[in-house]
């Protein structure tokens, strides 16, 4: 298939939100101690991972930055119990009543979960189809992990004991996942001196940093980021279509801290919504660990020096939002 766009798929901080009183944090690992690693396939800059759903193997993405999902067409044959309806927004705000699942065993590998929520994904989804996926791992399905990304070994680990992941030499900082109903991964980072950004981690935008067109009205001024010019670009992909091609700023920042490690000239685009994104072209420069249990982000470059140059062309992306 002809490339189209870079890549996002991300949904609910970086895009979705639910106007229901209702949580997609259900579910549980069976196993009380575990430690399961796979190998993953990279994919437009994605992370695709093996998953064993209604007795088959299947090809689901690992987004962060996203609920669980599957297509329609597996819940056909599948006849998961009905949890709930949802008015969901994607990415670009565009609104849709969304159907919630309770998938009752779902496995990676040989680690079994079960009663995971999920949302259901039209069979035709131009983004499931372009990856070649059946569904979503989200962050809702790993909230009771400690999960690694290893771009270099092309494996993802999933456990919860922490103290086998060899992290004495990361870069570490905080992270948050009670700002929604999914669990979603939530860093603060630097943008220069004096300017902190809250935005989500997110493995399901291909990109490395996207700024919000919200948090751009704040920060415009600052000599930390120069705009380096103003481009009428197609807005990202999310999961119910492109929105209208916009004005987008592109910007250079050249100091970009996360976990206290330093990223120089960082060249980004505004994007739509309240939300930045931190994405995962972090993948390619080191190992990534997200403990959800508590709450630490962990970071380990492949390159060991103090900084990194990020000086490139940052492309077109779309979302799966």
């Amino acid at each position: 298939m002809k490339k189209i766009w870079t890549t996002i798929v991300a949904i609910c901080l970086s895009g979705w939100a639910f106007a229901n009183d209702f949580t997609l944090n259900q579910g549980f690992v069976a196993a009380q101690t575990f430690y399961q690693e796979l190998r993953c396939e990279k994919v437009n800059g994605l992370v695709v991972v093996p998953v064993t759903l209604n007795g088959k193997v299947r090809r689901f993405l690992l987004d962060t930055g996203a609920p669980t999902m599957i297509r329609k067409s597996i819940q056909k044959r599948a006849k998961f119990e009905t949890l709930h309806t949802i008015v969901a927004y994607d990415i670009n705000d565009q609104r849709r009543d969304a159907t919630v699942v309770r998938l009752d065993h779902i496995a990676l590998g040989s680690l079994e979960l079960k009663d995971i929520p999920a949302l259901l994904a039209d069979d035709d989804n131009t983004l499931f189809n372009f990856l070649e996926v059946d569904g979503i791992i989200g962050s809702n399905m790993l909230r009771d992990m400690v999960v690694k990304i290893s771009a270099a070994n092309s494996t993802v680990t999933f456990t919860n004991a922490i103290q086998g992941l060899s992290l004495t030499d990361a870069f570490s900082q905080a992270m948050s996942v009670d700002k929604d109903l999914q669990s979603s991964p939530v860093l603060q980072v630097s943008l220069g001196e004096g300017i902190t950004e809250e935005l989500l981690f997110d493995t399901g935008f291909d990109g490395f940093y996207s700024l919000s067109t919200e948090k751009y009205q704040l920060f415009k001024h600052s000599e930390e980021i120069r705009v380096l010019g103003t481009e009428n670009r197609n807005g990202t992909w999310g999961m119910y279509g492109e929105p209208a091609a916009g004005e987008k700023h592109k910007l250079l920042i050249p100091r970009y801290i996360v976990g206290d490690f330093l990223f120089t000239n960082v060249v980004a685009y505004t994007s739509n919504g309240a939300n930045s994104k931190l994405g995962a072209e972090l993948l390619k420069t080191g190992d990534v660990t997200l403990d959800y249990i508590h709450q630490r982000f962990y970071f380990q470059p492949y390159h060991q020096a103090a900084s990194l140059n990020m000086q490139r062309q940052t492309e077109a992306y779309y979302c799966v939002n």
